[in-house]
């Protein structure tokens, strides 16, 4: 089957286009999907040059590898003892980041990994929502516990999790203050759901006013948003590592740092509010399988709205 391939763990450069790579065999409670499309990270490559990655089980893990662990795709065989799931059915997911990803025409996932994909959209968009989309849900409603009411501000708020947030904490009945490094996107935040969109060097109008922070930024934009929340408020952030626990005790809040987990069930939820109108899936540039290098070295590039989908299969 054709496949990107990560060779070695220095970046960009150790991705290749094959032709010839293996086509994976399920096993026992596995499905194999034919991947339709599958979207970009552009931060993954780091996570294999800046960590000991390792396998489920500790073992080292081996060279190569294949990125993209969003797609959506059709499932093409059952492996034994699979029940639930029929061959021929559309499914869009998020796989597990000790395995290989979906920059292939074939990828082994687990039924807990997947979810019907929503009838409203085509492949192309729906394999935008999964990484983003359940980030953003499990920030909000997993680990902050956002309800109606509530007042958040969101810290990179028109990139692909950040538009998810948005609109998800909209839809919630928080109020959103969304946050971005360009006041052009102000008018897409608005029409997705924000009631407020402030620059980074803001933050000062909304001291301690906010229950809840969504960081998908870090660095110095975190730093300068703790001054925003309330006491008693949670501060969450998908980037950096553990969060300085003498800043949150400083302001009177938690403080955590998390990773996205596949849940299919999420992703259930997460469809039906696209398939009703109430969410939709932001693409900023769709490209062929065989330029997965130029579109991480693009979104390397950052300030990106949605996410860049790599067209596997028409």
């Amino acid at each position: 089957m054709r496949a990107i391939e990560l060779r070695a763990r220095d970046g960009v450069d150790k991705l290749e286009f094959v032709e010839d790579a293996p086509k994976p065999v399920p096993g026992r409670g596995e499905v194999l999907v034919r991947v339709y499309a599958t979207s970009v990270s552009p931060t993954e490559l780091g996570w294999y040059s800046s960590m000991n990655w390792s396998n489920e089980d500790g073992t080292p893990r081996a060279f190569p590898i294949v990125p993209g662990h969003d797609f959506s795709g059709v499932v093409a065989e059952i492996g034994e003892g699979v029940e639930g799931i029929n061959t021929g059915e559309a499914k869009y997911g998020l796989l597990s980041f000790y395995r290989n990803g979906a920059e292939a025409d074939y990828v082994i996932a687990l039924p807990r990994e997947i979810a019907p994909k929503p009838r409203s959209l085509g492949h192309l968009e729906a394999a935008a929502v999964p990484l983003s989309g359940l980030t953003a849900w499990q920030a909000l409603f997993d680990h902050a516990n956002l309800t109606s009411g509530q007042s958040i501000l969101i810290l990179g708020a028109s990139g692909g999790v950040g538009s998810f947030a948005v609109q998800f904490a909209s839809w919630s009945g928080a109020e959103v203050i969304a946050a971005t490094s360009k006041q052009n996107n102000r008018e897409f935040l608005l029409n997705l759901g924000a009631k407020e969109v402030t620059g980074y060097s803001s933050f000062q109008h909304f001291s301690k006013k906010v229950d809840v922070v969504l960081d998908l930024v870090g660095g110095d934009v975190q730093n300068s948003s703790w001054s925003t929340i309330r006491a008693g408020g949670i501060f969450v952030s998908t980037v950096g590592g553990p969060l300085p626990q003498e800043k949150a005790a400083a302001a009177g809040a938690k403080g955590l740092f998390f990773i996205v987990t596949p849940n299919g069930k999420e992703l259930a939820k997460i469809a039906e509010l696209i398939d009703s109108g109430k969410v939709v899936s932001q693409i900023q540039k769709v490209l062929p399988l065989k330029d997965a290098k130029a579109a991480f070295e693009e979104g390397l590039s950052g300030h990106n709205r949605g996410k860049t989908v790599l067209q596997v299969s028409s």
